[in-house]
Order: structure tokens, then C-alpha cells, then sequence
């Protein structure tokens, strides 16, 4: 499956997403996550539903792939539509800092990565993940 996700071909990739989207187990949140940088849109859209399927075991994968730097326009935006799905509404207040960095990455993407290694420490510290 992970050559066919690499495909060239954006309609095989849609149908692959969709067969591990169906799965959506927490084995499967690497690959999605790493599909949120996807080019086609569609491919990136089954990636972050499917990762709020999953539920809350994906928001540190995604906390620590955005503080680790291997984050680009696309997979912000994925990972800010999954964490708003995911996270509980006193951890966006006090995650809001780093949900605007990801929701404005033009003009203020340059701090997520320093946002999002807060974010982790505070989830793990409150140990609600």
C-alpha cells in the first residue's frame, strides 16, 4: 500500500487513502499524517478525517511532527483541522497561540514549531492524551 500511496497517479492515491481511512486504526496515523502533505487536496482531506476518527491518540503525533519542523503549508492546515476536532475546548483556549500560528502560516507559521513543543509538554503534563 505505501508504494501505491506514492503513485503518481492522484485518483489511485484518493482510493488508497480511502481503504486506510477505513481502517483507521492507530498503526495507520504515521501514514496519515504523513498524507496531509499530499498535493492533491482530496488525498489530504480522507487523511485528517480519518485521523479524527481515530481520536485522540493522533494529536501528539501531530503536536511532534509540527515542533519537529517537518510541517509545510499543507500539513499545517491538516493538523489544525484535525486538532480543532480533537482537542478539548480548554486545551484550544490554551492551545490558541499555536492553533492561529498553523491557521495563519503566512504571517505567523514561523513560530508553530516553538508553539507546538508547548503544546506537547502541556498535553503530556496534564496527561489528558
Amino acid at each position: 500500500m505505501h508504494k501505491l500511496l506514492r503513485s503518481g497517479n492522484a485518483l489511485l492515491r484518493i482510493e488508497v487513502a480511502k481503504v486506510v481511512e477505513l481502517i483507521s486504526d492507530k498503526s495507520s496515523i504515521t501514514i496519515l499524517i504523513s498524507l496531509l502533505g499530499d498535493p492533491e487536496f482530496e488525498v489530504r482531506w480522507i487523511a485528517a478525517e480519518a485521523l479524527i476518527k481515530i481520536g485522540r491518540p493522533s494529536v501528539l503525533p501531530l503536536l511532534k511532527l509540527v515542533r519537529d519542523g517537518r510541517g509545510n503549508y499543507y500539513i499545517d492546515r491538516g493538523v489544525h483541522h484535525v486538532l480543532i476536532n480533537l482537542l478539548f475546548e480548554n486545551e484550544k483556549k490554551k492551545l490558541s497561540r499555536f492553533l492561529t500560528s498553523l491557521d495563519n502560516f503566512n504571517e505567523m507559521g514561523e513560530i508553530a514549531q516553538v508553539e507546538a513543543s508547548r503544546a506537547v509538554t502541556y498535553l503530556e503534563k496534564a496527561k489528558t492524551i
